[in-house]
């Protein structure tokens, strides 16, 4: 076994240029052409900004915080740049345990708006067990940034990390892809774009890839 990874403390996909907004999630009412902004609109819930290390728990707290409530829907509307890989893998998995439904946009007006969902935000679409695109929205994908930091004492010191460090990088989000029902093929593209860099993914391979499994454009 080894040792170096027993002390490396891994920060994935952190490419949010300046200091990004910390995601905030908040209840928000769609007008289904029944109700306007009463209170019998059913509700989805809105997730914008930075995904960091913490959102996993974040986000099942937000969960708790909201059961029992009237007109709630499994549907999670998320507009973010990216973020924290393993908090997005870990905020996936709690989606498809709860059977969610993700769309990337955003909310306003009552209605479900084109939006940009990249980098590790993009595995949190991958956890939906419905994933649809409004037309007009953006998912981007690139290779995680991969910042590994040997804590000694209190001083954090950079360390390179290796080829197999990334190989299983590879796998582990290979996995990650095939469990979601989303083709492996993702992530092989993924990993041919700089983290400096993005790939916008088009209607045609968002489908391709299954990240899309309804309408609404992609």
């Amino acid at each position: 076994m080894r040792a170096i990874p027993l002390l490396l403390s891994l920060f994935f996909g952190l490419a949010v240029a300046g200091r990004a907004e910390a995601m905030s999630y908040q209840l928000m009412p769609l007008d289904d052409g029944r109700c306007g902004y009463s209170q019998s609109c059913p509700l989805v819930i809105r997730a914008t900004g930075a995904i960091d290390s913490a959102d996993g728990e974040r986000l099942l707290s937000f969960l708790q915080s909201i059961a029992g409530r009237p007109n709630v829907t499994r549907t999670l509307v998320i507009q973010s740049v990216g973020g924290h890989m393993m908090a997005s893998i870990r905020m996936g998995l709690l989606l498809r345990s709860l059977k969610f439904q993700v769309i990337p946009g955003t909310v306003g007006g009552g209605q479900v708006r084109r939006g940009v969902c990249g980098s590790a935000c993009v595995f949190v679409l991958m956890g939906g067990e419905r994933r649809t695109n409004p037309a007009g929205s953006i998912v981007a994908i690139h290779r995680p940034k991969l910042v590994a930091i040997a804590r000694l004492g209190t001083e954090a010191v950079p360390v390179e990390l290796t080829s197999q460090d990334v190989r299983e990088i590879t796998t582990l989000l290979s996995r990650y892809s095939a469990l979601m029902g989303i083709d492996r093929g993702m992530i092989s593209l993924m990993m041919t774009v700089p983290p400096t860099s993005r790939r916008v993914l088009s209607t045609a391979e968002m489908r391709r890839f299954h990240l899309s499994t309804g309408a609404g454009g992609g």
